[in-house]
């Protein structure tokens, strides 16, 4: 065997640096959660609007990946953050990105599964997942959030729950809790009955 030298030890250790950057950044959410898909801030700020998020609300951002949500709160809404997350090097991230921001005292970010996160005193939920994923998160946040906090789901509706508003394009879904029951659907059903029939149209004569 060819001894050890000071280069073999520092590949081998940048080596063992890069695994270990690739087991906590991706296969640890995606074994635990879900793979971190970054939330495009254009669509995050039309969600938090949409949400009338204020000045020091708590905003619980679940599975907050790199803090980028949870950042334009604070920076754009003038409202506090709290970020849960799986993968211990986001949670780094987040947390220094908001001391390098000048933020670490409206955002922080911790370690934990959103599916059993403590959303106390909490006013905004914002949840980037599948439907599959919401169905399962829906009877913790009955239990957890209070009379009037609102949830905002990206990318798919609460099953079974009716938004308060929404932007089907965007894939924008806002609830306030409780949530009412009904699901999209009787959303859907109740703006189309909200808008103005079109006033009938005169026929006009063929032209000879």
């Amino acid at each position: 065997m060819y001894p050890l030298t000071m280069v073999h030890l520092f590949w081998l250790a940048l080596a063992a640096g890069f695994l270990s950057w690739v087991f906590f950044w991706l296969v640890v959410p995606a074994l635990t959660g879900l793979p971190w898909v970054p939330s495009r801030l254009p669509r995050a700020q039309r969600a938090l609007e949409m949400a009338a998020l204020q000045p020091d609300e708590l905003l619980a951002d679940l599975g907050c990946g790199d803090g980028r949500v949870l950042l334009l709160a604070a920076r754009v809404f003038a409202a506090r953050g709290l970020g849960v997350e799986i993968s211990p090097v986001l949670v780094w991230w987040t947390n220094w990105q908001a001391r390098r921001r000048g933020l670490a005292g409206r955002v922080r970010a911790r370690w934990g599964n959103f599916s059993r996160a403590d959303l106390q005193g909490v006013d905004v939920v914002y949840f980037f997942a599948t439907q599959k994923q919401m169905a399962r998160l829906g009877p913790h946040l009955r239990a957890q959030l209070r009379p009037g906090a609102r949830v905002v789901c990206v990318s798919a509706p609460m099953p079974g729950w009716k938004p308060q508003t929404a932007d089907t394009r965007a894939l924008i879904f806002v609830y306030e809790m409780p949530p009412t029951e009904g699901g999209l659907a009787a959303y859907l059903l109740e703006q189309a009955e909200k808008r103005p029939a079109a006033p009938p149209q005169c026929p006009v004569a063929p032209e000879r």
